[in-house]
């Protein structure tokens, strides 16, 4: 393949006014990630409220081209998958050691596996690995237990979800059904699950369905082993750059993942620009408010912009909203621009080379 010059500057211009503002979406998530902020500062448990409004992050406005009772399963296999995957993050984040970077490699290669089964799987081993690499950085405001950090998380997301409902299921009862999309695995959507693990199983058997899941682990173990060589708590940010930018297909061209990229890295500056200063808990509620409303718009919109406000949303939740020093943000650069170069090294180019393309 032979890869042309791009000129980064498009993907910033790129731009479609006629998409309508979700004026209710952006209310919703504005008011699902600052409200468990506000609680948690009242009652004195603001580390708490951070978490909380964590698990918020993670979900997404309703699809009107599904029926209720389908959103419904999806976001309670999404609550389900994040409690599990913050609950594995922190407990190995706290043990920072060879036999835990294999364990959390060797758990996210065979979630990623899994994932080939249809699109909804696909969706949630994507962002089980990316919240797994974020309970690795979460420090729990006491000695507690990581299945307790998963419960606030989740209870964050519980929240999320019923404000969602609450402004969208009136709507989509007037709204024209479209027709259901295929899943990553080809198959009709009325397959039914039996059906569609025979076909899996069957795939198995080619290389093609094993490509994400090396990439997956070999981006991952390059990271775990930088990580495991500096010996920095905040290392963990090589990782979550790696599993942010990486995606399962490699088919679409570098497009995406260079917006995802470059997204990050702008993301890390405008967060590092918002923590370097010391904020009270008003701005920080107002801040995250606003972001975090405007994020699924964004995302309609234009893919740089969209990670540019996800990676200050994680960098404010993560940091609690405290204060950073300058040298911590030059860290998370540095860090940042590693992640980005194993997945697009590692994860991309690796594979897109002529003699390789007939496997993907």
């Amino acid at each position: 393949m032979n890869h042309k010059p791009l000129n980064f500057l498009k993907y910033f211009l790129q731009w479609d006014p006629s998409i309508p503002v979700p004026k209710l979406q952006i209310f919703s998530s504005a008011l699902g990630m600052a409200l468990p902020i506000i609680v948690g500062a009242l009652i004195g448990h603001v580390e708490t409220g951070f978490i909380v409004a964590l698990g918020s992050l993670f979900m997404n406005p309703p699809n009107v081209d599904h029926s209720l009772k389908e959103e419904v399963l999806n976001y309670v296999q999404t609550i389900v998958a994040g409690f599990i995957a913050i609950s594995l993050g922190v407990f190995i984040g706290n043990h920072h050691s060879l036999s835990a970077s294999i364990f959390l490699v060797f758990v996210n290669g065979l979630v990623s596996l899994v994932g080939g089964l249809n699109r909804t799987f696909a969706v949630n081993s994507m962002r089980f690995t990316i919240l797994s690499m974020i309970g690795a950085g979460i420090s729990p405001p006491t000695q507690i237990s990581p299945l307790l950090i998963g419960l606030f998380f989740s209870l964050g997301s519980i929240w999320a979800v019923f404000l969602f409902l609450c402004f969208s299921v009136s709507y989509r009862f007037f709204i024209k059904k479209k027709p259901f999309s295929k899943s990553l695995s080809n198959n009709p959507s009325n397959v039914d699950f039996f059906t569609q693990c025979k076909y899996w199983l069957i795939r198995l058997k080619t290389f093609r369905a094993w490509l994400y899941t090396i990439r997956v682990v070999l981006c991952l173990s390059v990271a775990q082993v930088i990580q495991l060589y500096l010996k920095n708590p905040h290392a963990y940010w090589i990782s979550l750059t790696v599993v942010l930018v990486l995606q399962r297909k490699t088919s679409i061209g570098p497009s995406r993942i260079y917006q995802r990229a470059l997204g990050t890295f702008f993301g890390v500056l405008i967060g590092g620009a918002i923590l370097i200063f010391p904020l009270s808990i008003l701005w920080i509620v107002v801040i995250v408010a606003f972001i975090g409303g405007i994020r699924s718009y964004l995302k309609t919109q234009n893919y740089v912009y969209y990670s540019m406000t996800m990676v200050p949303l994680l960098f404010i939740l993560l940091g609690k909203g405290k204060h950073i020093s300058f040298d911590l943000m030059i860290g998370r650069l540095v860090y940042t621009f590693v992640g980005c170069i194993i997945a697009l090294v590692f994860g991309y180019f690796l594979w897109t080379t002529p003699e390789k393309q007939k496997y993907i």
